[in-house]
């Protein structure tokens, strides 16, 4: 199904909206930091922060790692391990979004976006890229992410 550009950034936010509504309010302080954008003038083809470019599949190249086989019965369940991270794009700005390297979603103006990571530190990383070629950026940060637990990252132009 095609869905025109707009109406994709309306369903993000929609979406977004409903998954909030259903996530409890204790769960959301578990852990959280601001950032402001860095800006950078001219071409920057290359960032070293990013392993896995935004929707880019590539042949033989480097993947998302497949998720582990279930933990045996009477074993720790594999949720256990796991951080939700959330993205808040607190600006205008359209923004990727990177958890590891790897490309997690593009948050859009005042959205947000949730991926998970394994639990413990994971490498946050953000980026809005402009039409004359400048971009402003957001981290690398190294964040400790709680088990089972959610981080918030709140992004500031």
């Amino acid at each position: 199904m095609l869905v025109p550009a707009g109406a994709r950034h309306l369903m993000a936010i929609a979406v977004t909206a409903v998954a909030l509504a259903a996530l409890p309010r204790d769960t959301w302080a578990q852990g959280s930091s601001e950032e402001r954008a860095a800006t950078s003038r001219g071409a920057a083809a290359e960032d070293e922060n990013i392993r896995v470019r935004a929707g880019v599949n590539v042949r033989g190249g480097p993947a998302e790692p497949a998720p582990a086989d279930k933990a045996p019965a009477g074993t720790m369940s594999r949720g256990a391990n796991e951080c939700r991270v959330q993205f808040d794009n607190r600006s205008s700005l359209f923004v990727a979004t990177y958890a590891e390297g790897a490309y997690r979603g593009e948050l859009p103006p005042w959205g947000d976006v949730y991926t998970f990571v394994i639990a413990g530190q994971a490498r946050l990383y953000a980026r809005a890229t402009f039409t004359d070629g400048s971009v402003s950026t957001w981290g690398p940060r190294l964040v400790e992410c709680p088990a089972g637990g959610t981080y918030k990252w709140m992004l500031f132009p």
